[in-house]
């Protein structure tokens, strides 16, 4: 077997049931003057493709991954949040990220995360918190988004905020600042 003879590329994930896709490929994807498009294979055939949109990502659960890229130009990182949705539609899901509340510990106490997920009416949401408190939040105290943070002056950081569910994993982009309130 010969990539030419690969008529279709399909994802799977086998361990949570989710599928990520499928391609067909035409036979004729490659230009070379009429000729069979599997009797010449060589760097000139080669579809050119757009450079990644994030520099760096990471793993941070089974079903989880950040990416970013750091823009020093305008002191702002982009941030993409993906993972799996669950089978069952009727759940509420939403992904999160956030910077710890200690400069030298992980500490959620004090931390700045984003809260994202795509919504089926309003689409894609990326909130930014503050959490004050190891509780929910309540009377604008603990895991509060900054709009409702009454310990401290908050601004919602999270600006320019795409993103889609497709087969079955939603991703959420978003920027925030270097220097955040």
């Amino acid at each position: 077997m010969t990539a030419c003879d690969i008529a279709e590329l399909t994802v799977w994930c086998a361990p949570f049931f989710v599928f990520f896709g499928r391609i067909s490929i035409p036979r004729d994807i490659f230009e070379n003057d009429g000729a069979d498009p599997c009797t010449v294979i060589g760097a000139t055939n080669v579809i050119p493709t757009e450079p990644p949109e994030f520099d760096n990502c990471i793993t941070l659960h089974e079903t989880l991954q950040l990416s970013w890229t750091v823009d020093n130009d305008n002191s702002n990182v982009r941030f993409r949040l993906c993972g799996c949705q669950s089978i069952d539609p009727n759940t509420n899901q939403y992904m999160g990220f956030g910077l710890s509340g200690s400069t030298s510990s992980t500490l959620m106490f004090g931390a700045d995360p984003t809260i994202a997920w795509v919504d089926e009416t309003d689409g894609p949401q990326a909130v930014d918190y503050y959490l004050s408190a190891y509780t929910q939040c309540r009377a604008g105290l603990g895991a509060c988004p900054d709009a409702m943070d009454s310990s401290r002056t908050c601004n919602d950081d999270i600006i320019d905020v795409s993103g889609s569910i497709t087969n079955g994993q939603q991703c959420v982009s978003f920027t925030r600042q270097f220097s955040t309130s």
